[in-house]
């Protein structure tokens, strides 16, 4: 029992020993329905998917230039309207609406 305790061991630490090289040479992952990881770059199911996510990274762009010049208008720390107003400006983002 104790042998094909050991083997076992063994088959579990070298399969997690050379998984990411195996991984990695398949060239891709999956999550669910969405991006899929190739190399450095991600591909989308669909053009409204990527359309949809290019708008958003653009406006969450557009928010943090808004924040930096009010921050710097109100002397290096927002005030707290200033917080209020960008979160929930960061929070409509979030929902979709940009």
């Amino acid at each position: 029992m104790q042998t094909y305790l050991r083997m076992g061991g063994a088959a579990v630490l070298a399969l997690a020993t050379i998984w990411p090289q195996v991984a990695m040479s398949a060239g891709s992952y999956a999550y669910g329905n969405s991006a899929k990881a190739l190399g450095d770059q991600q591909t989308f199911d669909s053009t409204t998917e990527q359309g949809r996510m290019n708008k958003k990274r653009n406006a969450l762009l557009a928010l943090r230039a808004e924040g930096l010049k009010l921050r710097d208008a109100d002397g290096g720390k927002l005030t707290p309207q200033h917080e209020v107003y960008l979160q929930a400006k960061l929070d409509a983002i979030n929902a979709g609406n940009y």
